[in-house]
């Protein structure tokens, strides 16, 4: 789910670029999900965790190294996320003060250009 969740947020910057908001809000809708998903799935491993430390057997050598790898395996997939996650989250900043600089100019010609009579747009005070 993490590696998916890293697909998604690469495939989205892809759409910001190509300002496809009907692609953009499925991806970001699709990453809701799956960051549930992994919130949930989080909470039953930590239960299960919890669980498992109590009194019991221990486990064997086989499955101990197959724990061990899941977990390097999961602290590699969360640093190539929280990666991706700083990446995105930059880029949505450079994004909004992209927007701010355009909104700020059509903002300042607003005042520079009035529309006509007949509907046209013509430097205000030239007619």
């Amino acid at each position: 789910m993490l590696r998916a969740l890293a697909c998604e947020l690469v495939e989205c910057r892809k759409d910001f670029v190509a300002l496809d908001t009907a692609a953009m809000f499925a991806r970001i809708s699709a990453q809701e999900d799956l960051c549930r998903r992994i919130r949930s799935a989080d909470s039953s491993l930590a239960s299960r965790l919890a669980a498992a430390k109590g009194p019991g057997p221990a486990i064997d050598s086989v499955s101990a190294e197959r724990l061990r790898d899941a977990l390097a395996e999961m602290k590699r997939a969360q640093a190539e996320l929280a990666q991706l996650n700083r990446i995105h989250a930059a880029y949505l900043r450079r994004c909004g003060r992209t927007v701010r600089l355009f909104s700020n100019l059509f903002r300042s010609l607003s005042l520079t250009y009035a529309p006509g009579r007949n509907g046209e747009f013509a430097v205000a005070g030239s007619r």
